[in-house]
């Protein structure tokens, strides 16, 4: 699992295959949010967050065990 906080309102999280492909969308009206990643295999993802203005405001490169 994983903890975002801090988020201001609109957002959208996406978790990404390091190849591009899209695992996991989610639009987010609060400010924090737990992912589970119980659903995605092993590797390298990139978690992107971002903003209602269209604008990542993080992307992040994360080893899931």
């Amino acid at each position: 699992m994983i903890n975002i906080t801090g988020l201001d309102g609109s957002n959208v999280i996406n978790v990404y295959s390091i190849d591009g492909k899209i695992l996991y969308s989610q639009d987010v009206q609060d400010t924090a949010i737990t992912l589970s990643l119980s659903g995605i295999s092993p590797g390298l993802i990139v978690i992107e967050i971002i903003n209602d203005e269209g604008i990542a405001i993080l992307t992040e490169k994360i080893v899931k065990m």
